[in-house]
């Protein structure tokens, strides 16, 4: 009972407070500032949620390619280059740079206004702007062979394509030829996926030379060396018999061979067990008649362990190299005894 009471109390002394303001000669001024007050905040509440931008415009090069929904708080339209940057950079994992003329702007869009979501948006940009990536180029004896999106992945393909030929992770190798790396700013329509990289360096590109048979050779051999078919071959060398029964040393032969843009030269170092072929003496008898021979010790072929560096190039051996070499048995010589008497 004494809360209403009070409040009843505090009521009258508001009405009476009222009662002495209508007879303040400023209470009309008052009133009126209170009253265009509230109609002026009013139309700017108003205005705000009518006029206020709400989406997205963007122009590429003065061409507009559409408006975007926005509904991420406060509208800021670099956040939408920030982050259609941010997409390309993460795919790539370097550096990306913007060649185009890129406008963004805050715009009110209406019911009937065309517009697509703030992703849809960053996606078209990516697929829509030009920008150069720093990435890295492979170049392959001065020539520009392959562009890749950074230095790390072109050192991995590079990696990659050596180990198809070596015989553990930790081989030796090099390239047959002068390969080099380098950093660059790469247009985005040069750059090249990982595989189609690898595609492009160990292509095979078909040239012309002559070869200079050796004793020993045959077609079939000079074949596989240079990475032909027997037909091949064949086909390039009509004056020679195609089961090569004709075929001699120091003949000259028109071969194609496959040569990669990158070729790989492994190393491989192996123990081995060495035959040493026997020296053969002639001494002169005088007691033997001119033109008389005679075996005074027969020839024994030594033995030997070696350790040899074998050296191949995409896989196919060309050179042995003896590293050291210990004799278990030394060869013993074979001598005959020539007359000159």
């Amino acid at each position: 009972m004494l809360i209403f009471e009070a409040l009843s109390n505090i009521g009258k002394l508001f009405l009476g407070v009222l009662k002495n303001l209508r007879k303040w000669r400023y209470f009309r001024l008052a009133v009126l500032i209170l009253i265009m007050t509230g109609l002026v905040g009013g139309v700017v509440a108003f205005s705000s949620s009518t006029f206020a931008p709400n989406a997205l415009s963007v122009e590429i090069n003065g061409v507009n390619i559409g408006t975007a929904r926005w509904d991420r708080g406060n509208l800021d339209p670099e956040y939408l280059i920030h982050h259609t940057i941010t997409r390309l950079e993460s795919q790539f994992g370097t550096t990306v740079t913007i060649a185009d003329d890129l406008v963004v702007r805050g715009v009110r869009a209406r019911r009937n206004t065309e517009t697509i979501t703030f992703d849809a948006m960053v996606t078209t940009l990516a697929e829509t702007l030009e920008y150069y990536v720093f990435g890295a180029i492979i170049t392959v004896n001065g020539r520009q062979e392959a562009f890749v999106g950074s230095f790390a992945q072109a050192e991995a393909l590079l990696e990659g394509i050596a180990d198809q030929y070596r015989e553990t992770p930790e081989g030796r190798y090099s390239f047959v030829e002068t390969v080099v790396i380098t950093n660059a700013d790469i247009h985005r329509s040069d750059i090249m996926t990982m595989a189609h990289a690898q595609t492009i360096l160990t292509t095979h590109r078909p040239t012309q030379e002559i070869h200079i048979v050796r004793l020993g050779e045959s077609l079939y051999t000079i074949a596989r060396r240079y990475g032909m078919t027997l037909a091949r071959l064949a086909e390039l060398n009509q004056d020679v018999n195609p089961d090569g029964s004709d075929l001699r040393e120091n003949h000259p032969l028109i071969v194609a061979p496959t040569i990669p843009i990158i070729s790989v030269r492994t190393y491989e170092l192996v123990t081995t067990e060495q035959v040493l072929p026997y020296p053969t003496e002639h001494r002169p008898n005088p007691a033997l008649a001119t033109g008389q021979q005679r075996v005074i010790q027969q020839g024994r072929a030594g033995l030997a362990i070696a350790t040899v560096d074998i050296i191949s190039v995409n896989g196919t051996e060309i050179e042995r190299v003896t590293i050291t070499q210990q004799n278990t048995i030394d060869p013993l010589p074979h001598i005959i005894e020539v007359g000159s008497g």
